[in-house]
Protein backbone atom coordinates (compact mmCIF):
# COMPACT_ATOMS: atom_id res chain seq x y z
CA UNK A 1 0.00 0.00 0.00
CA UNK A 2 2.69 2.05 0.59
CA UNK A 3 4.56 1.69 -2.48
CA UNK A 4 1.39 2.13 -4.49
CA UNK A 5 1.00 5.83 -2.70
CA UNK A 6 4.30 6.48 -3.21
CA UNK A 7 3.95 5.89 -6.60
CA UNK A 8 0.85 7.45 -6.84
CA UNK A 9 2.51 10.87 -5.53
CA UNK A 10 5.77 10.75 -7.58
CA UNK A 11 3.70 10.66 -11.02
CA UNK A 12 1.46 13.61 -9.49
CA UNK A 13 4.87 15.84 -9.18
CA UNK A 14 6.42 14.45 -11.92
CA UNK A 15 2.78 15.52 -14.29
CA UNK A 16 2.78 18.45 -11.83
CA UNK A 17 6.68 19.62 -13.19
CA UNK A 18 6.45 21.42 -17.02
CA UNK A 19 3.75 23.65 -14.84
CA UNK A 20 6.27 24.19 -12.04
CA UNK A 21 9.38 25.34 -14.08
CA UNK A 22 7.77 26.66 -16.95
CA UNK A 23 9.72 29.20 -19.00
CA UNK A 24 8.66 31.96 -21.47
CA UNK A 25 7.95 30.77 -25.22
CA UNK A 26 7.25 32.55 -27.86
CA UNK A 27 4.06 33.59 -29.21
CA UNK A 28 2.41 33.89 -25.66
CA UNK A 29 -0.62 35.59 -24.81
CA UNK A 30 0.10 39.21 -22.77
CA UNK A 31 -2.31 36.96 -20.11
CA UNK A 32 0.30 33.90 -20.23
CA UNK A 33 3.46 36.43 -20.27
CA UNK A 34 2.12 37.90 -16.71
CA UNK A 35 1.49 34.52 -15.53
CA UNK A 36 4.76 33.45 -15.88
CA UNK A 37 6.36 36.77 -14.60
CA UNK A 38 4.12 36.00 -11.36
CA UNK A 39 5.29 31.84 -11.35
CA UNK A 40 8.98 32.81 -11.87
CA UNK A 41 9.03 35.54 -9.31
CA UNK A 42 7.02 33.44 -7.06
CA UNK A 43 10.06 30.69 -7.84
CA UNK A 44 12.79 33.23 -6.36
CA UNK A 45 13.79 34.18 -9.62
CA UNK A 46 14.78 38.24 -9.85
CA UNK A 47 13.43 41.08 -11.54
CA UNK A 48 16.41 41.08 -13.50
CA UNK A 49 16.38 37.53 -14.49
CA UNK A 50 12.48 37.10 -15.32
CA UNK A 51 13.57 39.93 -17.75
CA UNK A 52 16.04 38.85 -19.20
CA UNK A 53 14.45 35.67 -20.01
CA UNK A 54 11.41 37.06 -21.13
CA UNK A 55 13.73 39.37 -23.61
CA UNK A 56 15.27 36.20 -24.85
CA UNK A 57 12.38 35.06 -26.45
CA UNK A 58 11.80 38.54 -27.94
CA UNK A 59 9.12 40.02 -25.52
CA UNK A 60 8.54 43.60 -26.36
CA UNK A 61 10.76 45.44 -24.19
CA UNK A 62 8.13 48.38 -23.41
CA UNK A 63 5.67 45.95 -23.13
CA UNK A 64 7.66 43.84 -20.83
CA UNK A 65 8.57 46.71 -18.52
CA UNK A 66 5.03 47.66 -18.08
CA UNK A 67 3.56 43.88 -17.47
CA UNK A 68 6.42 43.25 -14.58
CA UNK A 69 5.26 46.39 -13.02
CA UNK A 70 1.47 45.53 -13.28
CA UNK A 71 2.54 42.03 -11.75
CA UNK A 72 5.20 42.83 -9.32
CA UNK A 73 5.20 46.74 -8.05
CA UNK A 74 8.14 45.79 -6.26
CA UNK A 75 10.14 44.09 -8.99
CA UNK A 76 9.46 46.91 -10.99
CA UNK A 77 12.22 49.26 -10.46
CA UNK A 78 14.61 46.91 -10.51
CA UNK A 79 13.29 45.22 -14.05
CA UNK A 80 12.97 48.97 -15.34
CA UNK A 81 16.80 48.71 -15.20
CA UNK A 82 17.30 45.79 -16.74
CA UNK A 83 15.32 46.05 -19.56
CA UNK A 84 17.08 49.80 -20.22
CA UNK A 85 20.36 47.97 -20.65
CA UNK A 86 18.83 45.54 -23.20
CA UNK A 87 16.92 48.09 -25.27
CA UNK A 88 18.99 51.80 -24.86
CA UNK A 89 16.93 52.95 -27.80
CA UNK A 90 13.69 52.48 -25.57
CA UNK A 91 14.88 54.03 -22.44
CA UNK A 92 12.22 56.81 -21.88
CA UNK A 93 9.39 54.25 -23.17
CA UNK A 94 10.62 52.09 -20.80
CA UNK A 95 10.56 54.77 -18.11
CA UNK A 96 7.47 55.74 -19.02
CA UNK A 97 5.35 52.55 -18.79
CA UNK A 98 6.79 51.43 -15.61
CA UNK A 99 6.01 55.48 -14.11
CA UNK A 100 2.05 54.67 -15.81
CA UNK A 101 1.41 51.59 -13.96
CA UNK A 102 3.51 52.84 -10.78
CA UNK A 103 3.44 56.28 -10.47
CA UNK A 104 4.53 57.00 -7.13
CA UNK A 105 7.84 55.06 -8.02
CA UNK A 106 8.05 57.67 -10.75
CA UNK A 107 11.45 59.28 -9.06
CA UNK A 108 13.54 55.75 -8.62
CA UNK A 109 12.31 54.47 -12.25
CA UNK A 110 13.46 57.91 -13.71
CA UNK A 111 16.85 57.12 -11.79
CA UNK A 112 17.44 53.27 -12.17
CA UNK A 113 16.81 53.61 -16.08
CA UNK A 114 19.35 56.47 -16.38
CA UNK A 115 22.04 54.80 -14.68
CA UNK A 116 20.86 51.96 -16.36
CA UNK A 117 21.91 53.54 -19.52
CA UNK A 118 24.88 55.90 -18.54
CA UNK A 119 27.23 54.28 -20.73
CA UNK A 120 24.97 52.89 -24.07
CA UNK A 121 23.09 56.18 -24.16
CA UNK A 122 24.93 59.06 -22.01
CA UNK A 123 22.65 61.82 -23.54
CA UNK A 124 19.48 60.62 -22.67
CA UNK A 125 19.00 61.56 -19.36
CA UNK A 126 17.10 64.65 -20.06
CA UNK A 127 14.39 62.46 -22.21
CA UNK A 128 14.02 60.29 -19.82
CA UNK A 129 13.42 62.78 -16.63
CA UNK A 130 11.00 64.35 -19.63
CA UNK A 131 8.98 61.36 -20.51
CA UNK A 132 8.92 60.66 -16.41
CA UNK A 133 7.44 63.65 -15.80
CA UNK A 134 4.78 63.23 -18.64
CA UNK A 135 3.58 60.39 -16.67
CA UNK A 136 4.16 61.59 -12.89
CA UNK A 137 3.84 65.27 -13.44
CA UNK A 138 3.10 65.95 -9.75
CA UNK A 139 6.45 63.92 -9.04
CA UNK A 140 8.47 66.66 -11.19
CA UNK A 141 11.08 68.02 -8.86
CA UNK A 142 11.97 64.79 -7.14
CA UNK A 143 11.91 63.25 -10.67
CA UNK A 144 14.64 66.12 -12.12
CA UNK A 145 16.45 65.66 -9.37
CA UNK A 146 17.17 61.99 -8.84
CA UNK A 147 18.34 62.18 -12.74
CA UNK A 148 20.86 64.77 -12.11
CA UNK A 149 22.31 63.13 -9.08
CA UNK A 150 22.99 60.12 -11.73
CA UNK A 151 23.65 62.46 -14.55
CA UNK A 152 25.23 65.65 -12.73
CA UNK A 153 27.22 67.23 -16.09
CA UNK A 154 23.35 67.46 -17.64
CA UNK A 155 21.74 69.02 -14.64
CA UNK A 156 20.80 71.98 -16.95
CA UNK A 157 19.22 70.35 -19.55
CA UNK A 158 17.44 67.93 -17.42
CA UNK A 159 16.17 71.14 -15.78
CA UNK A 160 14.60 73.10 -18.67
CA UNK A 161 13.19 69.80 -20.08
CA UNK A 162 11.42 68.97 -16.81
CA UNK A 163 10.13 72.45 -16.50
CA UNK A 164 8.83 72.80 -20.19
CA UNK A 165 6.80 69.63 -19.14
CA UNK A 166 5.84 70.97 -15.78
CA UNK A 167 6.33 74.63 -15.79
CA UNK A 168 4.11 75.18 -12.24
CA UNK A 169 6.68 73.00 -10.65
CA UNK A 170 9.72 74.98 -11.89
CA UNK A 171 10.72 76.65 -9.03
CA UNK A 172 10.75 73.87 -6.82
CA UNK A 173 12.69 71.67 -9.92
CA UNK A 174 15.19 73.78 -10.03
CA UNK A 175 15.88 74.29 -6.07
CA UNK A 176 15.61 70.31 -6.22
CA UNK A 177 18.14 70.07 -8.87
CA UNK A 178 20.67 72.33 -7.43
CA UNK A 179 20.37 70.54 -4.09
CA UNK A 180 20.82 66.76 -5.73
CA UNK A 181 24.12 68.29 -7.48
CA UNK A 182 25.65 70.68 -4.83
CA UNK A 183 25.03 74.15 -7.44
CA UNK A 184 23.19 77.20 -6.35
CA UNK A 185 19.82 77.75 -7.78
CA UNK A 186 21.30 80.99 -9.76
CA UNK A 187 23.85 78.20 -11.45
CA UNK A 188 21.66 75.53 -12.38
CA UNK A 189 18.95 78.37 -14.05
CA UNK A 190 21.63 79.81 -16.39
CA UNK A 191 22.95 76.33 -17.25
CA UNK A 192 19.38 75.46 -17.87
CA UNK A 193 18.46 78.70 -19.97
CA UNK A 194 21.71 77.55 -22.11
CA UNK A 195 20.34 74.54 -22.74
CA UNK A 196 16.71 75.40 -24.61
CA UNK A 197 17.97 73.69 -28.04
CA UNK A 198 18.38 70.22 -26.15
CA UNK A 199 15.32 70.55 -24.17
CA UNK A 200 13.49 71.05 -26.72
CA UNK A 201 14.80 67.79 -28.34
CA UNK A 202 14.89 66.00 -25.02
CA UNK A 203 10.91 66.52 -24.71
CA UNK A 204 10.67 65.26 -28.39
CA UNK A 205 12.29 62.53 -27.10
CA UNK A 206 9.85 62.36 -24.34
CA UNK A 207 7.04 62.44 -26.70
CA UNK A 208 7.93 59.49 -28.47
CA UNK A 209 8.42 58.01 -25.39
CA UNK A 210 5.45 58.48 -24.19
CA UNK A 211 3.10 57.29 -27.10
CA UNK A 212 4.92 54.39 -27.42
CA UNK A 213 4.83 53.69 -23.11
CA UNK A 214 0.92 54.66 -23.02
CA UNK A 215 0.15 51.68 -26.34
CA UNK A 216 2.22 49.35 -24.53
CA UNK A 217 0.22 50.08 -20.64
CA UNK A 218 -2.78 49.54 -22.74
CA UNK A 219 -1.90 46.55 -24.40
CA UNK A 220 -0.94 45.15 -20.52
CA UNK A 221 -4.16 45.36 -19.25
CA UNK A 222 -5.81 42.09 -18.65
CA UNK A 223 -8.15 41.06 -21.54
CA UNK A 224 -10.97 40.03 -18.62
CA UNK A 225 -10.22 42.52 -15.64
CA UNK A 226 -13.11 43.04 -13.09
CA UNK A 227 -11.10 46.08 -12.28
CA UNK A 228 -8.24 47.86 -12.27
CA UNK A 229 -5.46 45.04 -11.36
CA UNK A 230 -2.88 48.34 -10.73
CA UNK A 231 -2.57 52.05 -10.76
CA UNK A 232 -1.93 53.88 -13.80
CA UNK A 233 -0.66 57.17 -15.29
CA UNK A 234 -2.82 59.65 -16.88
CA UNK A 235 -2.04 58.86 -20.65
CA UNK A 236 -2.67 54.95 -20.07
CA UNK A 237 -6.35 55.69 -18.07
CA UNK A 238 -7.32 57.87 -20.87
CA UNK A 239 -6.43 55.14 -23.80
CA UNK A 240 -7.73 52.30 -21.36
CA UNK A 241 -10.50 50.08 -22.77
CA UNK A 242 -13.33 49.28 -20.73
CA UNK A 243 -12.28 46.38 -18.63
CA UNK A 244 -13.66 43.30 -20.36
CA UNK A 245 -13.18 44.18 -24.26
CA UNK A 246 -10.06 43.41 -24.96
CA UNK A 247 -6.42 44.29 -24.43
CA UNK A 248 -6.25 47.42 -27.00
CA UNK A 249 -3.12 49.03 -28.29
CA UNK A 250 -1.29 48.86 -31.08
CA UNK A 251 2.54 49.45 -30.74
CA UNK A 252 5.06 48.05 -27.91
CA UNK A 253 2.72 44.26 -27.64
CA UNK A 254 3.50 42.34 -25.19
CA UNK A 255 3.23 38.69 -26.93
CA UNK A 256 6.09 37.52 -27.92
CA UNK A 257 7.67 36.96 -31.32
CA UNK A 258 10.07 35.02 -32.92
CA UNK A 259 13.67 36.08 -32.35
Amino acid sequence: MKITIHRVLLAVALSAAPFAFAAFTTGMTEQQIQAEIGAQLAQGQTPEQVAQAALAVGVAPVALAASIARVSPQSAVAAAGAIAVAAPESAAAIASAVTQVQPQLAASIAAQVTQAVSVSAPNSAAGIAAAVTQAAPDSASQIAAAVAAVAPAQAGVITAAVNQVAPASAAATTAAVAVSTNQTVASVQQSAAASTAQANQAVQQANAGTQQATSAVVTSLPATAAGPTAQAGPAAAAAAPTPGTGTGGSGGGGTASPS
